[in-house]
């Protein structure tokens, strides 16, 4: 029962909305890369190179969110912190589908998650910091 409490409460990972979640964290920019992966993969061109830089950007970003659930919920296993994160990419998966189910490749949406595909793969996150 406590193990069920555990895994509800790393669920809500996925809904919080403190003012921390508010500004561009990084579970928002996994969800970002999450779903603009499910919108190229269904609407996309098939851009071998593209979807390796995207796939060396989606790791990194992985990673580091892993890490940050790590820091965020230390006394979690890392395997419940790990379904957690799965969970909270099964339902952006879903309702980026859902989008393209019902509004087709074409939706406002979409394309902007197309565009956003482009971005994360093109993205040199190391270059990208301010000192």
């Amino acid at each position: 029962m406590r193990h069920l409490f555990a895994l509800v409460g790393l669920a809500m990972l996925a809904m919080r909305s403190s003012a921390q979640e508010r500004k561009i964290g990084i579970y928002q920019i996994l969800d970002n890369f999450i779903a603009s992966s499910v919108a190229y993969n269904k609407c996309g061109s098939n851009d071998a190179g593209l979807k390796m830089k995207f796939g060396t950007n989606l790791n990194v970003i992985s990673i580091r969110a892993a890490m940050q659930a790590k820091q965020d919920y230390p006394v979690q296993p890392e395997a419940d912190l790990v379904k957690a994160l799965d969970e909270r990419g099964k339902t952006v998966r879903a309702k980026v589908l859902e989008e393209i189910d019902t509004k087709g490749c074409a939706s406002d949406r979409i394309t902007n998650l197309l565009k956003m595909y482009e971005f994360h793969a093109n993205w040199n996150m190391y270059e990208s910091k301010t000192h």
